[in-house]
């Protein structure tokens, strides 16, 4: 009895590290559906992935190009572990045919991979309970924007800066860094107010206002909660309404201020939010959430547009790598 207790739990084991893995493979996978009734109407839609990839549903797209060729575009897709962000290397197509997928050559062979420009507000708590930290803080800060501008040269990165008052300066790419990062460091930390949720809702107005091309993402550091911003909950409403379109990292530092149900408010779920409990692992939080919010890629590949009759399914397979 107990060899097949062991046995069982063995079982049980596999059964869960199949449903939920403990670390990145090699290979992550997107599933979807890819229909064209009557060839005039493609249309592909994403029906699931595995569990570290990250794919916006409302990203996916089929269009006709003409001459006998559809594409078929996945922007926003993202591979992240428990403690890294993944390179994308490329991507396999296939194919569901009589129940069992079969690659598709022609179809990978006219695909591409590539980082997708971001769009990014970095919202930074300078309040007065951040003290003599502030100096750690702006490093911090100055190195995540040069990460994120430095991964793609069509990306852009705005900055907010708040305690009591909420203060933006405008998105800049890499030649304007010396803007955001000269606006750091005059910066001072005098206020005894935290206005958080309303940077955060400045941050998402200016994130929808602008015409740049990108993917939104807005990444919050803070020592607090909000204490400051009227209408608290129709803020939190309007911020959380914001997650379909725009993802939201939090970074919380632990202390007397720390409130974790204001940090969980402004994250876009579970896996956005992180807790440092020091100025010296919050470098690592940085470092990470920065990788995360730059490595984004768009995914494009090629195939005929010929009329049919059902739907077929379709999977996509991410050959990944660790992040630099």
């Amino acid at each position: 009895m107990k060899k097949i207790g062991v046995v069982s739990l063995f079982l049980l084991l596999i059964v869960g590290c199949k449903q939920n893995p403990l670390w990145v493979g090699p290979h992550e996978y997107i599933w979807g559906t890819y229909s064209n009734y009557g060839g005039n109407f493609p249309k592909f839609e994403v029906t699931d992935q595995t569990p570290f990839t990250v794919c916006a549903s409302k990203k996916a797209r089929a269009q006709d190009l003409g001459n006998g060729t559809v594409q078929i575009t996945l922007d926003g897709i993202q591979v992240v572990g428990r403690n890294n962000a993944y390179s994308i290397d490329g991507f396999t197509i296939f194919e569901s045919k009589s129940g069992k997928y079969q690659e598709q050559s022609e179809f990978s062979s006219n695909s591409s991979s590539e980082l997708s420009a971001v769009k990014a507000v970095i919202v930074l708590d300078f309040s007065s309970s951040i003290g003599s930290n502030i100096s750690d803080l702006k490093k911090y800060a100055k190195d995540a924007i040069e990460l994120i501008l430095d991964k793609n040269q069509a990306s852009h990165v705005a900055l907010i800066i708040f305690s009591k008052y909420v203060t933006f300066y405008p998105f800049q790419d890499k030649n304007g860094i010396n803007i955001l990062n000269n606006a750091i460091d005059n910066s001072t930390n005098t206020e005894d107010r935290t206005t958080l949720y309303g940077a955060v809702e400045r941050a998402i107005t200016e994130l929808n206002a602008s015409p740049l091309h990108g993917v939104k993402t807005i990444m919050t550091f803070t020592d607090g909660g909000d204490n400051n911003t009227d209408n608290p909950d129709a803020a939190i409403t309007e911020i959380q309404g914001a997650k379909d379109t725009i993802k939201e990292f939090a970074i919380a530092m632990s202390g007397d201020d720390y409130d974790k149900s204001a940090v969980k408010n402004i994250a876009s779920g579970q896996r956005y939010w992180h807790k440092a409990t020091s100025y010296k692992k919050l470098e690592k939080i940085f470092n990470r959430v920065s990788n995360e919010v730059s490595n984004v890629y768009k995914l494009v590949y090629l195939r005929s547009d010929q009329a049919l009759d059902n739907a077929i399914d379709i999977r996509i397979q991410l050959d990944v790598s660790k992040a630099d």
